[in-house]
């Protein structure tokens, strides 16, 4: 059983598209911002689409 949901998960991880982990990062890095600017508007950032 164990073993079985181990497989299952491997195999979601390999589905996971090169665009998601892009997405992904950029959103990181959004997060990141919008934390070192203590959760306010930061108008000098222009996202891109």
């Amino acid at each position: 059983m164990i073993e079985q949901l181990k497989d299952n998960i491997r195999q979601e991880i390999r589905e996971i598209t090169q665009e998601t982990c892009e997405n992904v990062m950029k959103n990181v890095k959004r997060a990141r911002i919008c934390k070192a600017a203590g959760g306010s508007h930061f108008a000098d950032v222009i996202f891109h689409r």
